[in-house]
């Protein structure tokens, strides 16, 4: 009975199960350079925007308002980042990267090209391109709340 309910595949459910499958590919190569996926999406965004607030981080990140608090703490612990105040309103704080931090993301960046291209060797590189486009497609037609503001 359920079955004829439901007429479509799990949409939901099979991104997630493609996002832990790439994942699996890049996790151990993060935990290696002692990061999480969270902190690497927190470093690439400070790797394109140079300095952010932590609202801006979140979009940039797609990372929700009440996780980001944790994860600056820890990156700003370990010296991977660090926040300033904004001189003309001492409410605000800027987040950028430390030397520490740009060291790690050289260091990381270079093990995760490589497995990129064990990934694609895996899957193809046509497999691999149109999940590219599908997924640019799918998003360019999707209204996307910002992280952390889902209702």
């Amino acid at each position: 009975m359920t079955s004829a309910l439901l007429k479509r595949r799990n949409l939901p459910l099979l991104l997630l199960q493609a996002q832990d499958a790439l994942m699996a590919e890049f996790r151990p190569v993060l935990n290696r350079h002692g990061l999480t996926d969270p902190q690497w999406r927190v470093l690439r965004a400070l790797l394109a925007y140079t300095e952010l607030e932590p609202w801006q981080l979140c979009e940039h990140a797609w990372i929700g308002s009440p996780s980001m608090p944790g994860i600056l703490s820890r990156m700003e612990q370990t010296g991977l980042l660090e926040r300033r105040i904004v001189e003309s309103d001492q409410r605000r704080r800027l987040i950028s990267m430390t030397a520490k931090g740009r060291r790690t993301v050289i260091a990381a960046a270079a093990d995760i090209e490589q497995s990129y291209i064990h990934f694609e060797r895996r899957i193809g590189k046509a497999t691999m391109q149109r999940a590219y486009e599908a997924m640019d497609e799918f998003l360019g037609k999707v209204d996307l709340p910002v992280a952390g503001t889902e209702k």
